[in-house]
């Protein structure tokens, strides 16, 4: 999936052969709307598997293998992933499974493949996007991912749906990826990725909490916006600063439609 690449770079793929079908979408759709066009094209093809897998990754050699293998031998596997390894640091874990806590409103990453959360194989951790495999009977349930987000926390968002649907997750210890983590907005503190992380983390806890707990949400959500502006004050990160108000302010205007993201421009920061 070609997701507004310069021309040049979409025909070198083409041309590589390394690409069976090259899809080229209108521009950048973002990576919810992206992964979707190709997630359609294999519902189309009758493909059982979809691999959603980010650019800036490094494939170790069986990992396919292992993920297909895994979900071969569970029907109640819905999503998978690989562990996710630092990219400059092959040995330290980025990502070995997402645990949500929705009454607490928590969703702890971990970093361990001893966790017992993945050790028990339990089925109920939430996955990244990065190397996501997905079975076909999990989009014919549920849908494709959640454009609103544009990108970050779709994920998570697809994954609470997958196992709130009954399906069960898993993190395949054997199948590994390295990561560039950030890499695809720049950096890890690109001040667009924080526009995008603090809008979509009201969009994910307002979607999913319910009653009481969603009103409240709402009324906790300012304070804890204002707290990341000041940590990037602190850190003298002005410009990221801006863009977490502005991500906070689209978010509480109800901004948060796919068109609606102000990821592409100067934040207003909500100014005129």
């Amino acid at each position: 999936m070609d997701n507004g690449s310069a021309p040049s770079e979409a025909d070198q793929i083409e041309g590589s052969g390394l690409a069976g079908t090259v899809l080229r979408g209108p521009g950048n759709l973002g990576y919810a709307a992206g992964c979707n066009l190709g997630i359609r094209h294999a519902i189309g093809q009758n493909a059982d598997y979809m691999w959603l897998l980010n650019n800036d990754t490094i494939i170790d050699p069986d990992c396919l293998d292992a993920l297909v293998t895994a979900g071969e031998n569970d029907d109640r596997i819905g999503l998978l992933s690989p562990v996710v390894y630092e990219y400059l640091s092959p040995h330290a874990i980025q990502f070995a499974g997402t645990v949500v806590d929705l009454p607490g409103e928590r969703r702890p990453t971990l970093t361990s493949t001893d966790h017992p959360a993945v050790l028990a194989n339990e089925g109920r951790l939430a996955l990244w996007g990065t190397a996501l495999l997905v079975k076909r009977r999990v989009v014919e349930k549920i849908g494709i991912l959640d454009e609103r987000y544009f990108a970050y926390v779709e994920d998570m968002d697809f994954s609470v749906r997958a196992m709130a649907a009954g399906f069960s997750t898993r993190v395949v210890r054997e199948a590994a990826v390295f990561h560039k983590h950030g890499s695809s907005l720049g950096s890890q503190g690109s001040p667009i990725r924080e526009y995008l992380v603090t809008r979509n983390e009201y969009l994910f806890w307002t979607t999913h909490l319910a009653g009481w707990r969603r009103f409240s949400y709402r009324m906790r959500y300012a304070p804890w916006v204002l707290r990341r502006m000041l940590d990037a004050r602190l850190h003298g990160e002005e410009s990221a600063e801006e863009y977490i108000a502005s991500g906070g302010w689209d978010a509480l205007r109800g901004r948060l439609a796919p068109g609606s993201s102000e990821a592409g421009r100067r934040p207003r920061s909500g100014r005129s």
